[in-house]
């Protein structure tokens, strides 16, 4: 098993491994509800086939062709439309665009990747808008916040989980998930689990994995001393008494 960190305390071994099988984190109850155009990956919830189409839907536009009329141009499916729809979408939601980008591996956020750390070359030709995240009251009262209209601290908090979900999602795609295996003294493994999103989260780990390796020696102590008392209420001689292992 690959390790991305390993760490020995107090003769246990801790290792921070990635995890193979993450749970997809849109598998949870999330506030967000990601609409997205993809051919290779499931990225969302819904799947849509024409960002314009589905963001004059989402407006209650039935049309296209009229409302591109409406505002001076020939084709519905141009820019300067989608430029108008979204502004109308991101106005009435709380909502953002997502982006994606593709060289070696994906990764996801809001907005582009134009101002990444990326070439231009990169994040022109290998990145680009998929889809859009976004909620409504209805969504936020389904998860229990007994929200009737929107404020503007509302949204400010609503637009925070949703880039929250969004960095998660960016850590499932790019496979920045990991578990974590505690061996003693005898290589033996004593405990794991898997599912931490975020090497950013590392050293968190690493010092909980610290208190389950403290639990783990004053479990053996206890042990040792329940044994060495049951040793001596039944008068065991010494060269017969078998205690547990103390690091």
């Amino acid at each position: 098993m690959e390790t991305v960190k390993s760490e020995e305390y107090r003769g246990y071994t801790i290792n921070i491994c990635p995890d193979e099988y993450p749970q997809d984190p849109r598998d949870w109850d999330n506030l967000g509800i990601i609409a997205y155009k993809h051919s290779n990956y499931k990225l969302g919830e819904e799947e849509i086939s024409d960002p314009v189409d589905w963001l004059a839907g989402m407006l209650g536009f039935e049309d296209t062709y009229y409302f591109a009329e409406k505002h001076g141009q020939e084709q519905p499916y141009c820019d300067d439309i989608k430029s108008i729809l979204e502004e109308m979408f991101l106005t009435k939601y709380v909502a953002a665009p997502l982006y994606i980008y593709e060289h070696g591996g994906i990764r996801i956020k809001i907005g582009d990747f134009h101002n990444c750390g990326l070439s231009q070359g990169h994040a022109r030709f290998d990145s680009g808008q998929f889809g859009y995240i976004y909620t409504t009251l209805e969504q936020l009262n389904k998860l229990g916040h007994d929200w009737k209209r929107w404020s503007a601290k509302r949204r400010k908090q609503a637009m925070e989980w949703l880039s929250n979900e969004v960095e998660t999602l960016d850590q499932y795609v790019s496979g920045d998930v990991y578990g974590f295996e505690i061996l003693n003294p005898e290589g033996e493994s004593v405990d794991s689990c898997w599912g931490y999103f975020g090497y950013e989260n590392i050293d968190e780990l690493i010092d909980e994995c610290k208190s389950t390796v403290d639990y783990e020696i004053k479990d053996v102590m206890k042990k040792r001393f329940t044994k060495i008392k049951e040793y001596i209420n039944n008068k065991v001689p010494f060269i017969y008494r078998e205690l547990p292992e103390l690091v």
